[in-house]
């Protein structure tokens, strides 16, 4: 007497092709994932440099032209005041004016400095010396 037993896998495909197809499923996603990462990290890195350039741009109009001549302006209305053909009021409207144009100044200095901050945490290099 003779048995044999037989194990034939006839739903065997069925089963394993959800799995595989889930699997080809993930890899898709992790893909896409990557992509997505990648394309924000350069949009981060691309929008972080356009802002350091655009603040350097600023500092360097404030720097060199707006405020040297605020302040020449404010220096001819106070000369001007003392020899009384002015009033005090356009004084203190230049004053205001170069103080306000410092405070700018100052402003587009710390963008400068935190997109430099942000662009060395996302490169990893020392930008800032």
């Amino acid at each position: 007497m003779f048995r044999v037993d037989l194990k034939l896998p006839i739903y065997f495909f069925r089963k394993q092709r959800a799995g595989v197809t889930e699997q080809a499923q993930t890899l898709v996603e992790s893909r896409r994932n990557y992509e997505a990462t990648n394309q924000a990290l350069h949009y981060r890195v691309k929008d972080d440099y356009l802002m350091a350039t655009t603040s350097k741009q600023l500092l360097d109009i404030y720097g060199r032209t707006v405020i040297p001549q605020a302040s020449l302006a404010l220096e001819s209305s106070l000369s001007s005041y003392q020899t009384g053909s002015i009033d005090f009021l356009s004084v203190l409207t230049n004053y205001v004016t170069v103080v306000e144009y410092e405070l700018n100044y100052n402003e587009e200095l710390r963008n400068f400095y935190v997109a430099l901050s942000r662009l060395e945490e996302m490169t990893g290099m020392p930008l800032i010396r």
